[in-house]
């Protein structure tokens, strides 16, 4: 029986919107079933946001290296599930749009090698915060292709 190699890449690059957004209305009555469509991928499904408010947009890539996803699993291993989420969001976060620093300016993400691999800082980590970093992390170890529904 011969092996079958995997695609190198199962799901492309993606933009998400943090439920720890500020802008995003938690408070709408169709909040839980438009968040849903929203983080499962559903065809033309928007974040439910409040008027006028803009968000942060982040970019993400998926983790398709076996090696890395290897050390990930690790720190799921040794640290639980939630150092498991904020370590894959650290690795898989390639840019933002609408990340404020304290002044109101645009804020440039900041980037260290890990070994071998581009990850955030630890001081742009410890600036995002762990409740949207495990959000993000959820995200991309959940990601697949959007559903064709």
């Amino acid at each position: 029986m011969a092996i079958q190699c995997n695609p190198a890449v199962l799901a492309g690059p993606f933009s998400f919107i943090s439920a720890h957004d500020s802008a995003v209305d938690t408070e709408r009555a169709t909040f839980a079933d438009e968040w849903r469509r929203y983080v499962e991928g559903a065809p033309g499904a928007e974040p439910p946001l409040k008027e006028g408010e803009e968000p942060t947009v982040w970019e993400l890539t998926p983790i398709t290296s076996v090696r890395l996803l290897s050390q990930l699993r690790g720190v799921l291993d040794e640290h639980g599930r939630t150092a498991w989420c904020i370590a894959t969001a650290a690795f898989a976060i390639t840019g933002v749009e609408g990340l404020l620093d304290d002044s109101g300016k645009p804020m440039q993400l900041k980037y260290q090698r890990h070994e071998g691999f581009t990850t955030l800082t630890e001081s742009m980590l410890d600036m995002i915060g762990g409740a949207v970093l495990a959000d993000i992390g959820v995200t991309v170890i959940n990601h697949k292709l959007p559903n064709v529904d």
